[in-house]
């Protein structure tokens, strides 16, 4: 009976030290999900911040090229 209990004591200590992995595990991927979740954000942010400032880049520019004067095109070729 004494080596049933030792090796009972064994198995137990083994499944033990599994629980602990597994819960350390599941805690990890918690954390690295949340830390997944938070990086789209950021990039869903910034990918409107991006379109933002283009979308106001070619207004500003489209604003100048209508302030701009036209320069009428030269009728003679200029010489090279």
């Amino acid at each position: 009976m004494p080596r049933l209990e030792a090796d009972l004591a064994t198995v137990r200590g083994e499944l033990d030290h599994e629980r602990q992995c597994r819960v350390s595990a599941e805690q990890e991927a918690a954390v690295l999900a949340a830390r997944l979740e938070a990086a789209t954000i950021r990039a869903a942010k910034a990918e409107a911040e991006a379109a933002d400032a283009t979308a106001q880049a070619r207004e500003s520019r489209e604003a100048m090229d209508r302030k701009r004067p036209r320069r009428p095109w030269r009728k003679t070729p200029s010489p090279i």
